[in-house]
């Protein structure tokens, strides 16, 4: 339920045993969008014309398991690369910015506005975490 940025505290760690003092060190946390919660919902709709079997287009989005791992997994074309959201690595970029690919949704579908294809792009650059 944290909100995506970069979080700082102090931790103490203390023992039981006799002598040994407790320490404090410092911690940062640092939230980055991932695919289940932020992702996945811009692609929900993408299930009619990108599905497994005669016909679909790929990558497979029917499901949210099978979309991750055919953007992910690897295995053809590589879609996303992990810590790279450049559009000529990570080719979903690229489709959803409509730079040198066609433009995902084609239309009359309404692509992703800016906001949301900067969450993909965040979602990749911070490892593209499931």
């Amino acid at each position: 339920g944290l909100a995506e940025g970069e979080y700082h505290g102090t931790v103490e760690v203390a023992t039981s045993i006799l002598g040994v003092p407790p320490r404090s060190t410092a911690v940062t946390l640092e939230v980055v969008p991932s695919f289940d919660l932020d992702v996945w919902p811009l692609f929900t709709g993408c299930g009619g014309c990108h599905y497994s079997g005669v016909g679909g287009e790929v990558p497979d989005l029917s499901t949210m398991a099978v979309a991750y791992q055919s953007l992910v997994g690897g295995g053809g074309t590589q879609y996303v690369t992990p810590g790279n959201p450049s559009p000529s690595v990570s080719r979903i970029i690229c489709y959803l910015e409509g730079t040198s690919c066609s433009i995902m949704p084609p239309l009359p579908g309404t692509p992703l506005s800016a906001s949301n294809i900067q969450l993909v792009q965040r979602w990749i650059a911070g490892g593209a975490l499931r």
